[in-house]
């Protein structure tokens, strides 16, 4: 290897956070479209939806894992990311699988009409869907009444708009 190796990658590296910036800034997707109805929140510190973690790892795996750079992928108007491509691959094939239900606010506080974001820590796999909490005594109270609270978030969150209030 050269010296410039390091520098080359630098670059490079430097090169594919700037093209994913810029397509989340854009909006450009590789699947759905700018009207569609779910709206995924992203960690305002690194932007990536779920806080960069997995949402595939959830279910592969059976525990929260981080995404790495280099495995994002951008749907629905914001970026993913991913702990390998192998997870890059099944999501970018079928995200509506493996993203997390209510965009991945809580369910307990979207039912409430005050929707709260998911923590990647507390999560549940419920009937085939991704479920992240926004504490762990807000998955408690949702573990006693599961299909009441579900049943509530579904209707309300049809009404929240992007910015996370009730329209």
């Amino acid at each position: 290897m050269t010296k410039s190796g390091p520098v080359v990658r630098s670059f490079l590296s430097m090169a594919r956070r700037f093209v994913l910036a810029g397509l989340v800034l854009v909006g450009i997707t590789t699947t759905g479209s700018a009207t569609d109805p779910v709206n995924y929140w992203s960690d305002p510190q690194n932007g990536f939806a779920i806080g960069g973690y997995d949402p595939v790892a959830y279910f592969v795996e059976g525990t929260p894992r981080p995404g790495i750079l280099g495995q994002e992928f951008v749907w629905q108007g914001v970026a993913w990311r991913f702990a390998n491509e192998g997870n890059r691959a099944a999501f970018a094939a079928d995200p509506e699988i493996y993203s997390p239900r209510f965009g991945g606010f809580d369910p307990v506080a979207v039912s409430r009409g005050d929707p709260a974001e998911g923590n990647p820590y507390i999560w549940a796999i419920y009937k085939g869907n991704l479920l992240l909490f926004h504490s762990q005594e807000l998955k408690t109270l949702w573990e006693l009444d599961q299909e009441g609270i579900l049943k509530v978030a579904r209707t309300k969150w049809s009404t929240i708009n992007l910015n996370g209030s009730l329209d």
